[in-house]
């Protein structure tokens, strides 16, 4: 009879979470919050280019159940989504992620401006997001390259 052990062995632990991820997901859960808050306001209220054409076609405003439920699940799983891959253990740097995601969200944001209020603070958030985005990833490798020159100044070269 053979006894097998399913334990991690020595080396086999995962990569640990990135230094700075927290920073990160705070900008994140700020622009979130920002973003719903302003959505719902704005789906209250008819922003000034639809106030407009209603004043002159005389109509009423209903207030948009489903852009506001739709706008609001994209908004939360864009969030959620940024967090988990901001988060993950892996051995890809936490500035390359960043990067990457905010170079991502920035071409979004701009199609998200064409349809009602809705769209247009989802917009305004994906552009928020990346340009937040954006700026941890450079500020992350501008700290890592002077670290690496710190380094090599240590040792010698």
């Amino acid at each position: 009879m053979k006894l097998r052990v399913r334990a991690m062995l020595p080396g086999d632990e995962p990569a640990p979470r990135p230094a700075g991820w927290k920073i990160v997901a705070a900008g994140i859960v700020v622009a979130t919050l920002w973003a719903t808050v302003t959505m719902l306001i704005e789906a209250r209220e008819p922003p000034g280019y639809i106030r407009n054409a209603l004043e002159e076609h005389g109509g009423t405003y209903a207030y948009p159940t489903d852009e506001v439920i739709v706008g609001l699940s994209v908004l939360y799983t864009e969030a959620i989504l940024i967090l988990a891959l901001v988060r993950a253990r892996s051995a890809f740097p936490l500035w390359a992620r960043c990067a990457v995601l905010g170079i991502t969200a920035l071409p979004c944001s701009i199609v998200a401006l064409g349809g009602t209020a809705v769209c247009g603070v989802l917009g305004f958030y994906q552009f928020g997001a990346g340009c937040w985005l954006l700026a941890v990833a450079a500020s992350l490798a501008i700290i890592g390259l002077v670290k690496y020159v710190q380094l090599r100044r240590r040792s010698g070269y």
